[in-house]
This record gives structure tokens, C-alpha cells and sequence, in this order.
């Protein structure tokens, strides 16, 4: 999976915050041509797709969650409708999950959403079995202003995906099924209700990032990737 075109948005990015938002769409344009093609897939108003993982860091995060499996459990902060086991990050995982953010989060979450999310309320990941938790309620995700799930790991089950209902509770589903290994799905998590779709065989396991909106603009003080 080729990750190069995250460094062109980061180029878009650190200039735009150099020289102001007025002049985006032709750094845009500098950075990358008319008639690029990204590994961008539009879904809804709002919500996309893209790969953000290397193989190995797929796999990476699907070993932790496998050594891990016994240390799964549900949060009991959330409604029982929509609790999942899930082992939040800490240590080694979480300073790599940190840097993902950095280096390739942001700078997705900067060109297509003009935000910038750039501390992290909760790194996670969830488990869906057949056998247990298969999918969720309807929900939003009320301490996350963005939200990025990443696949690691799609052969590993059948069913599954993402409903989301881009505006609002009473719109009309989006559905997306489970996105390539590697790739994340970003959306508005606090305001955009979504479901987990029922897994149906094996094991689906997400590498969920809850994010926090320090600067609503990419401009003024906006956190830059490193």
C-alpha cells in the first residue's frame, strides 16, 4: 500500500499554515496537479476512507490485540447498547498510535476537513465476534470530535461495516462496508450518528482513534505534523 500521498498533503498543509487559507486551493493544485488521483474514496457529506497504515503496522496492532485478547472489555461509562470490548492503548502502542496521528492523521484530517485534531482523547481497540459483541446501536461518539477507524485486518471475518447517517438521526443510512487492511474511516464521531454492522463469522477487530479539536481552523495556531 503506497503511503505517498500523505507526504503532498503534508506539503499542502505546512505551506497553507504559511501563508493563510486564502490561498489553499492553488497550494492544492501546486502540491499535487488537477486530475490527481488520491486513495481518497468519498462516501458521504463528511465522512471518507483512505489508507493510513503500512502492512506491518496492520499487523502490529493486530498482534497487541491478539496477546491481549484477555483484557478486552466493555466500557461501562458508555450505554449498554453500544459497549464493545475494547483494550484502550497505553505504553509502547499508544506512543505508536500518537505518531500515526502526527504523520499521517492529521494532515487527512487538515486537507479534507480543515480541522485539526490534534490530541487524542482515546486510542482503542475494539473486537466484534459473532459469539459475543457483533455490532452496535445507533450512536455518536459524545467525547470525540473526530473519529478515525482503521481496519487491520479484513479477512479475518465476514459482515461488518459502518452505518452512518451523515445529518442526523432521521437521514438516511450510509453504508460502508469493511474498508481495505490498513485503511480508516473518518467521520464526525460526536455528531454523526453510526452502527457497527453485525459481523457474521471470525473476528473483526478496529483500531479506533477519538480525537480532540484544539483549533477548528488550519490557520493561527493550528498543531502541524511532525
Amino acid at each position: 500500500m503506497s503511503l505517498e500521498y500523505i507526504k503532498k498533503l503534508k506539503l499542502v498543509v505546512d505551506e497553507t499554515i504559511e501563508v493563510g487559507l486564502d490561498r489553499a486551493a492553488s497550494i492544492f493544485w501546486k502540491h499535487l496537479g488537477e486530475g490527481t488521483e488520491l486513495p481518497v474514496h468519498k462516501h458521504s457529506y463528511g465522512v471518507l476512507s483512505a489508507p493510513v497504515l503500512t502492512d506491518e503496522e496492520a499487523q502490529y496492532f493486530k498482534s497487541v490485540a491478539l496477546l491481549t485478547k484477555e483484557q478486552f472489555q466493555p466500557n461501562e461509562d458508555e450505554e449498554a447498547a453500544y459497549q464493545i470490548p475494547e483494550l484502550v492503548l497505553s505504553g509502547r502502542p499508544l506512543i505508536v498510535a500518537n505518531q500515526i496521528l502526527q504523520e499521517r492523521l492529521l494532515p487527512i484530517f487538515h486537507v479534507f476537513f480543515g480541522v485539526s485534531p490534534a490530541k487524542i482523547v482515546s486510542a482503542q481497540l475494539a473486537w466484534y465476534t459473532p459469539d459475543g459483541v457483533q455490532g452496535t446501536c445507533w450512536h455518536t461518539d459524545e467525547d470525540s470530535d473526530m473519529t478515525c477507524v482503521i481496519s487491520l485486518d479484513p479477512s479475518m471475518f465476514t459482515g461488518g461495516g459502518t452505518a452512518i447517517r451523515p445529518y442526523g438521526p432521521c437521514d438516511v443510512d450510509v453504508v460502508v462496508p469493511p474498508v481495505p487492511k490498513g485503511h480508516g474511516l473518518f467521520f464526525n464521531g460526536k455528531y454523526m450518528f453510526h452502527k457497527g454492522l453485525p459481523v457474521l463469522t471470525g473476528d473483526r477487530i478496529l483500531l479506533v482513534y477519538w480525537l480532540s479539536t484544539e483549533d477548528e481552523s488550519i490557520t493561527g495556531s493550528a498543531a502541524t505534523p511532525s
